[in-house]
């Protein structure tokens, strides 16, 4: 991405919320195009119509230069989908009640218990009507069987395994018949990265943990580092793959590159 001077953010588009409270945008750098007049890196969000604060991140993604306007926007709905399932992770799927709302898509009922869930939904089912011109598909539960469920959710996070500070990525798939949605594949990749002295980055690798929950209790972070299958792993690798240098190094938060 091309950095310029005291650059313009400009919105590509603005997808109101049904209370018109919120606002999903997407943005650009004024000026930093590819050679297809496609923005080269755009974020995205949900802020407040009237402050313009932040309610829910997406992360920035870049365009490739071959990209069409077409290319860019399914780009935009598969960003925008995985803020959706972020945030169905994070406020719907540890409430078992919900569960049979959210299987029929009915946003309202679920708002009052998951409003960053519902206001993303509604940015997206705003994205079909104006920018894809096209009706959202949603298969209900008395679909049956054909009705099959697929959320899938990335996230960087920063953690700490007793003195140690861990760069982690969580990835989180909930997959299969609607009918028989019982446990969550939950992935966590641990690697500690350094930026020393001379401007090099040091890793002994990562060590990664696929296990399945119930999908109301799959866990955190720390809870996560306390399963019996995963804490002695971790402290092994630590102890054993790490060198010395290393292990005073990652104690100091300083140097760490997150």
């Amino acid at each position: 991405m091309t950095l310029l001077k005291d650059p313009t953010v400009k919105e590509i588009y603005s997808l109101p919320t049904v209370d018109g409270k919120y606002r999903y945008v997407f943005q650009y750098n004024l000026g930093d195009l590819t050679q297809n007049n496609i923005p080269r890196g755009i974020t995205h969000k949900l802020v407040n119509s009237e402050t313009g604060a932040t309610l829910v991140g997406g992360r920035i993604f870049f365009c490739a230069p071959s990209w069409t306007h077409e290319d860019m926007v399914k780009k935009m709905l598969e960003e925008m989908r995985l803020v959706s399932a972020r945030m169905f992770f994070k406020t719907v799927a540890r409430k078992p009640d919900l569960l049979e709302v959210w299987k029929a898509h009915d946003l309202p009922a679920l708002k009052g218990a998951c409003e960053r869930y519902v206001y993303v939904e509604e940015a997206i089912n705003r994205f079909f009507t104006d920018v894809m011109k096209t009706e959202r598909l949603q298969r209900k539960p008395e679909d049956g069987q054909n009705y099959f469920v697929r959320q899938k959710s990335e996230e960087r996070l920063r953690g700490k395994f007793g003195a140690y500070e861990l760069s982690v990525v969580r990835r989180l798939e909930l997959f299969g018949p609607v009918a028989t949605l019982n446990d969550v594949r939950v992935t966590y990749e641990l690697s500690p990265t350094l930026r020393v002295n001379n401007g090099q980055t040091t890793s002994p690798g990562s060590l990664s943990f696929t296990l399945r929950y119930p999908l109301h209790e799959w866990p955190m972070l720390q809870q996560f580092f306390l399963d019996r299958r995963v804490n002695p792993v971790v402290t092994t690798w630590i102890e054993n793959s790490w060198s010395e240098e290393l292990r005073k190094a990652v104690l100091n938060k300083d140097n760490i590159d997150f």
